[in-house]
């Protein structure tokens, strides 16, 4: 939901000391060294016999299929777990309507101030510090429900557009903007959790792959229906309407039951069947504080304490035995 921090950071810092072709110069450099970097990436399982279609003789139709396979496979899971249904239909449109209008409209409502692009880059360096900041708040909070959590905050992140549609003192939008950053960089983490904490790791690999096609997959068509949206309507009236509606979204996901009932069981991968989020298919480590299972419908009970975890494991003995 929220880019890395220390692009927008670099890229303020250049546009104030440099010209806009020297900053496109450095971040062009920046993939030569990210491709030097990854030359020495050596994954876990390489020394390992593969299965190819080269090795097998297998047809380019084949491995179609076992794509296929595996999207549907996906796919299935992503719908078998209500919450995550809503919080990628929310993640389609939110990452549309506000990341996408900042980053599109944004510098045009800045574009005729005085200070011009340097205004624009200082915004884009408080917006980095802000992500900064969200990312280190998040070592420190552990909300009882990540999910609900996530939307109240990233209510934070609407304001932001209106300071940009509205015009408001340029400390003003610095200040907005901070917090658009902050609350990105932090709901973006919360997200990130509950998905490991309550995705078996075997099923984890493919619904986060559906997370980023989704949140990333879809930012350049918004990009190219806000740009159009705005030539034909108005920057600042697509701003406003673009907050509405990004705070609408946020608010109805927010609300949603699912949401409100979610509950990160705690996941032991090496016992028993996975959780796939159909009634008796949950994990026997699944336990609350009472040793029941824990379920969509418990909420407000400490799922990672050590006491749960520790009960857990005592009462998963003793069903084995």
């Amino acid at each position: 939901m929220s880019g890395p921090p220390l692009g927008p950071l670099a890229a303020g810092v250049l546009l104030t000391f440099t010209e806009p072709a020297a900053a496109l110069l450095v971040d062009a450099g920046s993939f030569l060294v990210s491709a030097a970097l990854m030359v020495g990436v050596r994954s876990r399982s390489a020394a390992a016999p593969r299965t190819t279609a080269a090795s097998t003789g297998a047809s380019w139709s084949g491995v179609v299929d076992n794509w296929l396979h595996d999207l549907r496979d996906g796919f299935r899971e992503v719908v078998r777990r209500r919450w995550l249904a809503w919080g990628l239909g929310h993640a389609s449109l939110f990452v549309v309507l506000v990341p996408g209008a900042v980053t599109v409209l944004g510098p045009l409502t800045v574009a005729t101030s005085d200070g011009g692009g340097e205004s624009w880059a200082l915004l884009l360096t408080i917006t980095s510090v802000g992500h900064l900041i969200g990312g280190l708040l998040a070592l420190r909070w552990r909300p009882a429900n990540l999910l609900s959590a996530t939307y109240l905050v990233l209510l934070g992140a609407v304001p932001a557009l209106l300071g940009l549609a509205l015009e408001l003192p340029l400390v003003v939008t610095a200040g907005l903007l901070f917090a658009y950053g902050l609350t990105l960089s932090l709901s973006n983490t919360l997200w990130g959790t509950a998905l490991q904490q309550a995705v078996p790791l075997d099923r984890l690999g493919r619904i986060m792959s559906f997370d980023g096609a989704i949140s990333y997959g879809l930012r350049p068509v918004g990009f190219a229906l806000l740009g159009w949206a705005g030539a034909e309507f108005g920057v600042r009236g697509v701003l406003l309407v673009t907050a509405v509606l990004g705070a609408g979204v946020t608010v109805v996901t927010g609300f949603a039951a699912p949401v409100r009932r979610f509950a990160a069981p705690c996941v032991d991968v090496t016992a028993g069947p996975m959780d796939t989020g159909e009634p008796g298919d949950r994990p026997a480590t699944s336990r609350d504080d009472t040793g029941e299972p824990i379920h969509e419908g418990r909420v407000g009970h400490s799922s990672g304490s050590p006491d749960v975890v520790r009960r857990a494991q005592v009462a998963t003995k003793e069903e084995r035995t």
